[in-house]
């Protein structure tokens, strides 16, 4: 048995005995204990899961359009250099100290 073998095999049976361990409580939220769905607490939690996503999603999103950004700007910056570099070979093409 490989290292990363035993040490995936580990991993689960910690997650095994973890789960055993704790209440029955804590398995599931009210919403899978297939509790009323017109209960004022189980309409409360279905949206502060459905906030929290939104919050996931936004935050998320804007690391992906400031990566975005990011990249746009160095192309930018890129496509400015390529013609810096033409200007000074232009001026000095046998690449001699001026």
């Amino acid at each position: 048995m490989t290292l990363l073998r035993l040490h995936r095999w580990l991993t689960g049976l910690t997650a095994l005995v973890l789960l055993a361990l704790t209440s029955p409580q804590a398995h599931a939220c009210a919403v899978c204990f297939g509790r009323d769905q017109s209960d004022q607490t189980t309409a409360a939690i279905s949206m502060a899961m459905l906030f929290m996503l939104g919050v996931v999603v936004v935050v998320l999103g804007s690391f992906l359009i400031f990566i975005g950004y990011l990249m746009y700007m160095s192309s930018q910056a890129d496509d400015g250099m390529d013609e810096l570099a033409e200007v000074a070979y232009q001026a000095n093409p046998d690449g001699s100290a001026a």
